[in-house]
């Protein structure tokens, strides 16, 4: 089953609220992203739990095992439920999930950003190695040390799902319906396309949050998914 996960990129707990108001009952999970972590993230945060919504707070981690490590254990202090940690090493990853100890706190590694293609990879981070192999060796890595799900695109998702574990977490961004403006994403797909890939969650932002009536494009995006799942 996929299910939908919408993207609060906003600079303010009000505005983020707002919109979570307009969208009612359509969405159970909500990411919030560094623009609001570091302006009124943690209200928020504690806000949406209040409501009964979980939250996907996408920080990306990415710095040395210790702070990792402490980081990890503060997010799980503040009630989430999904936490990303750049797939960047062993030693980083092994620090989280020690950070999470008993908590709830679902660990979700990140393989390779959507914007990324492979002339990036090899121009400005010198590595010859294609996009989705990269993908591959970092998903299954995370995998092997405990983490319980990855952010990939969705191209990506039938050359990895033989490779990990069949309750590994697959969450995909970069989900648009056709003609639909891309934004700053390169490597997309549809909600049914990721949906039949077998995505575990879709992540939407702009097309949702900046629609006329958020609620209507919510449930578009739940009647696609929802459709794939039957």
């Amino acid at each position: 089953m996929t299910a939908l996960i919408v993207a609060l990129d906003f600079a303010s707990c009000r505005d983020a609220l707002t919109v979570v108001d307009k969208i009612g009952e359509a969405v159970g999970v909500y990411k919030v992203g560094p623009e609001l972590m570091f302006g009124d993230g943690v209200a928020l945060i504690k806000e949406l739990k209040r409501r009964g919504k979980s939250v996907f707070l996408d920080a990306k981690l990415h710095d040395i095992p210790n702070t990792v490590e402490k980081a990890v254990a503060r997010a799980a202090l503040l009630g989430v439920d999904f936490l990303t940690v750049h797939s960047a090493g062993s030693e980083i990853l092994r620090a989280a999930v020690r950070g999470r100890g008993k908590s709830r706190l679902k660990l979700l590694a990140v393989s390779v950003l959507t914007h990324v293609g492979a002339s990036e990879l090899l121009l400005e981070h010198g590595m010859a190695v294609s996009v989705s192999k990269l993908a591959r060796l970092r998903t299954t890595l995370a995998d092997t040390l405990g983490f319980d799900g990855a952010v990939l695109s969705a191209n990506e998702l039938p050359l990895i799902k033989p490779h990990v574990s069949g309750d590994f977490a697959m969450v995909t961004p970069g989900i648009r319906f056709p003609g639909d403006a891309p934004g700053d994403q390169k490597r997309i797909a549809t909600p049914a396309s990721a949906a039949s890939a077998g995505a575990t969650y879709i992540v939407v932002g702009r097309p949702i949050t900046r629609a006329e009536d958020p609620a209507k494009s919510a449930n578009l995006f739940n009647v696609a998914i929802i459709g794939d799942n039957q």
